[in-house]
C-alpha cells in the first residue's frame, strides 16, 4: 500500500501538470521534458521493476500510473510513437494486473471451499 500512495491521481496529475505549464510557459522547455523529465520517470519505472518487497499487484498499478504519465508527457512534446509505446505498454501492464487479480480470486474461491466439495472435484 505504500506505493499505491506515492504515486497516486495526485502524483501523476502534478507531473503531467507541472509538465504542461513549464511547456506553456516556454516552448524551449520541450526539450528539457522530452530529454530529462521524461528519461527519469521511465528510471522510476525501472527501478520499481527490480524492487522485491513489493508485491506484483502493486507493482503493476504502480507502473501503470507512470506509463500513463510518461504517455501524458511524451503527447505534450510531440513525439506520438513513444506516446504509442507507453500506451500499449500500460495496456499490457493493466492486463496483467487483472490476470494477476483474477488468479488471486480463483486462489481464495478454492481455499473457502468446504472439505466435501474438493474432493467432489477431484472424483
Amino acid at each position: 500500500m505504500l506505493m499505491r500512495s506515492c504515486v497516486d491521481d495526485g502524483w501523476r496529475e502534478g507531473m503531467h501538470g507541472a509538465n504542461e505549464r513549464m511547456i506553456e510557459r516556454d516552448v524551449t522547455m520541450k526539450e528539457v521534458v522530452k530529454h530529462h523529465v521524461i528519461p527519469l520517470m521511465h528510471d522510476v519505472k525501472n527501478q520499481m521493476l527490480e524492487m522485491t518487497s513489493v508485491s506484483d499487484k502493486d507493482k503493476c498499478f504502480c507502473m501503470s500510473e507512470v506509463l500513463l504519465a510518461i504517455a501524458l508527457s511524451e503527447e505534450l512534446v510531440d513525439d506520438d510513437v513513444a506516446a504509442k509505446q507507453a500506451w500499449e505498454e500500460r495496456r499490457r501492464i493493466g492486463e496483467e494486473r487483472r490476470r494477476i487479480e483474477e488468479e488471486r480470486r480463483r486462489i481464495e474461491e478454492e481455499r473457502s471451499k468446504p472439505w466435501w466439495k474438493k474432493i467432489k472435484d477431484v472424483l
